[in-house]
């Protein structure tokens, strides 16, 4: 009986084509891995980062706003915000879970670790940044100059912000450390700029592990469209491809903002447990009805802001009968300028204001029939009515 088998020449053909086959699909998955492990890492870095500044705000009443000290490497190894060190070292030796201050650009280990090629990257003194690395090995580096970061309350981050009085305020973080690639994320689609709004594509071939953000207030956030794209899955959304005047607008859809009464108040006990979660500073009362405010909408960048409910009185009142420099508005409100839902409310209630005054009160706006006007108001009071004004669709 013939017996068949495979000639030599057959064998070498068949481990030449597995060969080939793997030389191209192997790299394609690892590239695949390497971009979603990079994501998760950046969003888990970028939360450790906002945890802190959240600790900083509830302990010491600062954000990155109010850090009014440059940093030096010599004191940056001891600097605290309790002896009175009011700036970026200060917090993170003071409220970064695990943290290691790492030092300056060139005594961190691989000293090429940030090589931007991205053009507005470039325009950065990276090589005088400071380091400071979390417990998983991931780095956030820093300008020394860094200070004051803020752009005040209701104002959106826009490109000329980030080119001029947030300039210093633009770091990076470095999701694995050391670790190669070390290249900065850059867009497969459309070109990687500080404007975080220009639309950008990043695949697994443009993924990177380095990430530039902006500190700014009490968070911090992607500062290229590249980094912004990744944050949101690789594609950004239409939110994000809209101009700073379109966000405002669409955030300000008064016909989708339907008022709230809140009947039960949230314990102090319990807003201790949330408050990181919600971004309250602090929690002062055992009934406390702002809070419960903040935690229906979701968090206080839910609620409308101070310059929110301006608009929304100078729409009712008239813009000629308003004063911008006092946001108070005089005279005869049109109350029909506003939505079905809002007839209920009577001619005269208040809105609470995403924002805290002081330790045991918030901001409101109270519309009446005759003014409007923003006050603070302590946060156990249970008459006033709330709005939730995020993700409106």
């Amino acid at each position: 009986m013939k017996k068949y088998a495979f000639t030599l020449a057959e064998i070498m053909i068949t481990i030449g084509i597995i060969g080939v086959v793997a030389a191209i699909t192997i790299p394609l998955l690892m590239q695949n891995s390497n971009s979603k492990k990079f994501t998760a890492q950046f969003k888990k870095s970028l939360s450790t980062l906002n945890q802190a500044a959240i600790g900083a705000q509830a302990q010491y009443d600062l954000d990155y706003s109010l850090l009014t000290q440059i940093n030096d490497d010599a004191t940056c190894k001891s600097d605290t915000l309790a002896g009175g060190q009011y700036n970026f070292c200060g917090l993170f030796n003071n409220t970064l879970a695990g943290q290691t201050y790492l030092g300056k650009y060139g005594n961190v280990k691989g000293a090429n670790l940030f090589s931007p090629y991205s053009a507005d990257m470039k325009s950065f003194s990276v090589e005088n940044f400071l380091f400071f690395s979390f417990a998983d090995g991931a780095i956030v580096a820093f300008n020394p100059n860094a200070k004051g970061c803020g752009v005040g309350v209701g104002n959106v981050i826009t490109t000329a912000m980030l080119s001029d009085k947030l300039a210093n305020c633009i770091g990076f973080i470095d999701v694995n450390g050391p670790t190669p690639p070390n290249k900065e994320v850059q867009c497969a689609e459309g070109t990687t700029t500080i404007s975080a709004n220009t639309t950008c594509k990043v695949t697994n071939g443009s993924m990177g592990d380095i990430f530039p953000v902006v500190f700014h207030d009490g968070a911090v956030e992607p500062a290229t469209n590249a980094s912004l794209a990744t944050f949101l899955g690789g594609n950004g959304k239409e939110e994000y491809e809209l101009t700073e005047e379109e966000k405002l607008a669409k955030r300000r859809q008064f016909d989708k903002w339907e008022p709230q009464e809140i009947t039960t108040p949230m314990s102090k006990a319990d807003c201790e447990a949330k408050k990181e979660s919600l971004g309250i500073k602090s929690c002062p009362y055992d009934n406390d009805y702002w809070a419960a405010a903040v935690e229906k909408c979701g968090g206080v960048q839910n609620l409308p802001t101070e310059d929110d409910l301006y608009e929304l009185a100078k729409k009712v009142y008239g813009e000629s009968n308003c004063n911008d420099s006092t946001q108070r508005c005089e005279g005869t409100p049109d109350f029909s300028q506003l939505p079905e839902s809002f007839s209920g409310l009577g001619s005269c209630y208040s809105l609470w204001v995403g924002s805290e005054g002081g330790a045991t009160y918030a901001y409101r706006r109270t519309f009446d029939s005759s003014t409007s006007y923003r006050i603070s108001n302590h946060r156990n009071n249970s008459s006033i009515r709330a709005v939730c004004v995020g993700d409106l669709e």
